[in-house]
């Protein structure tokens, strides 16, 4: 029990110990969770779609995480990026399933010009530069 006069550290260096302290806790859940589940931004607007293979998931403007949950693995699908992007747009695509050949239309994508395997569990982290007119990997 605290009682007056004796509520925390005595001095300026112990309080700034027990912050370092608590800040470095901090940092490693702050790192876990990021391990497990990309972070997302404070405004964030999920998109949650349940993809038939060969079908097209069109992000809205609104979004900036695609939450993709197909029933089982799909052969094709293709994602139709956001139309007016601004500079620093987040999107996060998320998959629960294998899609064997994802592709993207209505924009660019730094470093995927053609169709590729997205893994269950995978996520793929991008961030729109309008001076570049791309989305980049994040």
């Amino acid at each position: 029990m605290l009682t007056s006069g004796n509520e925390g550290p005595s001095s300026l260096s112990a309080w700034r110990k027990l912050i370092q302290a608590i800040m470095a806790c901090v940092a490693d859940i702050y790192a876990l969770s990021n391990a497990i589940i990309p972070p997302l931004p404070l405004n964030y607007n999920i998109q949650d779609a349940a993809p038939l293979t060969g079908t097209v998931v069109a992000v809205t403007g609104t979004a900036n995480y695609l939450a993709l949950n197909p029933a089982g693995t799909l052969a094709t699908l293709s994602i139709t990026l956001p139309e007016t992007p601004t500079n620093g747009q987040p999107l996060v695509i998320y998959s629960s399933q294998i899609i064997t050949a994802l592709t993207f239309t209505g924009g660019t994508v730094q470093g995927y010009s053609g169709a590729f395997q997205f893994n269950a569990g995978q996520s793929l982290r991008l961030t729109y530069d309008t001076a570049q007119t791309k989305w980049l990997i994040a």
